[in-house]
C-alpha cells in the first residue's frame, strides 16, 4: 500500500523496530505505538520492511472500520524513504524482518530510537544480543545520536524471573544495550486489538486493557516518545 506524501516541516522522530528473532511482537509494538500517537494528533507513517504480511491485514480491516495507517513497503536500503517520509511524517516507524539485513543496518544510520525486542523466556537470546550489540555499535560510530534500548516483550507473569535475569545480564556491562523498565506482557488483548483493525488505545473494552495502555505509555515515556 502506497500513498502520496504531504510535505511537513521536518519530521520529529524515527524509529526502528528490529531484532535477531521472529516472533517477538514487532509488527504489533509498532501498530500500538502508531496508533497511540495518531490518537495524540501525529502523523504517522510506518515503513515496512519485512515479507510479513501482517500489518497490511491490520490496515485492510481498519480501514473498513473508517479509519487509516499510511504503510509503505520498502526493501533494500533504506536511507532514502526513511528521509523522505521524515520530511512528510512526525513519526517514522520501521518494522525489520526478524533477522540481520541490509534494511536493518541502514535503518540503523539514519533512525534516532533503535528497540531491540527480545522474548526473554529464551535461552538464545544474550547469544543473539550480542551480535545486534556489535552491530549497533557500528553503526553509532556513524549515528552518533542514535539511542539504542532492549525492549522486553511477550513476557509472561509465571516467567517473569527470566525478563529480571535478563536485565541484569545487560545491565552488567555498558557495552551491552541497555534495556528499559518497560516491558511487553504477553497480553492478549494486544492480539484482540489488532484482529479489529485497532491499537488498544481505541478499543473499547478487553481483558487486561488498562493495563496494556499502561505499558505502551511507560515505554514511550522512557525512550523519549513524546506523544
Amino acid at each position: 500500500m502506497h500513498n502520496e506524501f504531504i510535505h511537513i516541516k521536518g519530521g520529529y522522530m524515527k524509529i526502528l523496530l528490529a531484532s535477531n528473532k521472529g516472533g517477538v511482537g514487532k509488527t504489533t509494538l509498532a501498530v500500538q505505538l502508531a496508533v497511540l500517537l495518531q490518537c495524540h494528533g501525529k502523523k504517522v507513517c510506518i515503513i515496512k520492511a519485512d515479507k510479513n504480511n501482517d500489518l497490511f491485514d491490520f490496515v485492510d480491516t481498519r480501514e473498513k472500520l473508517g479509519g487509516s495507517l499510511v504503510v509503505v513497503e520498502k526493501s533494500g536500503d533504506l536511507h532514502k524513504i526513511i528521509d523522505k517520509s521524515s520530511r512528510s511524517f512526525e513519526f517514522v516507524i520501521v518494522d525489520c524482518a526478524g533477522h540481520d539485513s541490509e534494511e536493518f543496518r541502514t535503518a540503523l544510520q539514519v533512525c534516532d530510537l533503535y528497540l531491540s525486542l527480545v522474548k526473554p523466556s529464551s535461552d538464545f537470546e544474550i547469544g543473539t544480543l550480542n551480535d545486534v550489540t556489535v552491530t549497533v555499535r557500528q553503526a553509532q560510530k556513524f549515528n552518533p545520536n542514535l539511542k539504542p534500548y532492549v525492549v522486553m516483550t511477550r513476557v509472561r507473569h509465571q516467567r517473569l524471573n527470566k525478563a529480571i535475569e535478563l536485565k541484569k545480564t545487560l545491565l552488567s556491562d555498558p557495552l551491552f544495550i541497555p534495556p528499559t523498565k518497560a516491558y511487553i506482557s504477553d497480553l492478549t488483548v494486544f492480539e484482540d486489538a489488532c484482529n479489529e483493525g485497532v491499537g488498544v488505545h481505541e478499543f473499547s473494552s478487553g481483558s487486561s486493557l488498562a493495563k496494556a495502555k499502561a505499558q505502551i505509555e511507560l515505554l514511550c515515556n522512557e525512550v523519549g516518545i513524546n506523544y
